[in-house]
C-alpha cells in the first residue's frame, strides 16, 4: 500500500503521468493544452481566438496581418465544436483592427483586450 509521501513522490515522476495517461486515456496534460498551430489564413465568417476571446473575421485578411495576429497567438478554431467558455467580441472589432494602420494596431489591439 502507498503512503501519502510516496504517492507525492509519484506525482512528479513522469513515469506517473504516463502510467496515468495510459489508464485514463487520451493524451497529457501538456499535449492538450499546447497552442493549436497557426495555419493558412482564415476565410471571412470564421472566428479566430485567443485564449478565451473570440472575433469573428467580417473581411478578407491580409497576409501581414494574419502572420501579426499569429504572433500575438490568435488561432483559427471550431466554435461550435469547442467547449470552453468562450467570449465573442462584436462583429465590427476585426475591421477596426483590419482597418487600422501599422502603428495604430498596437492600440486598439491593447484596447480590445482590456474590454
Amino acid at each position: 500500500m502507498l503512503y501519502y509521501k510516496q504517492i507525492c513522490k509519484l506525482q512528479n515522476n513522469d513515469m506517473f503521468v504516463a502510467l496515468k495517461t495510459m489508464i485514463f486515456g487520451g493524451k497529457p496534460a501538456k499535449e492538450r493544452r499546447c497552442l493549436v498551430r497557426a495555419g493558412k489564413r482564415p476565410a471571412v465568417n470564421v472566428y479566430i481566438t485567443k485564449q478565451q476571446i473570440a472575433i469573428k473575421v467580417t473581411e478578407p485578411i491580409t497576409a501581414e496581418l494574419w502572420d501579426w495576429l499569429v504572433l500575438m497567438g490568435w488561432r483559427e478554431v471550431d466554435i461550435q465544436s469547442n467547449r470552453r467558455k468562450i467570449r465573442r467580441l462584436h462583429d465590427e472589432t476585426f475591421s477596426k483592427l483590419a482597418n487600422a494602420r501599422h502603428d495604430e494596431r498596437e492600440a486598439i489591439y491593447r484596447s480590445i483586450l482590456n474590454r
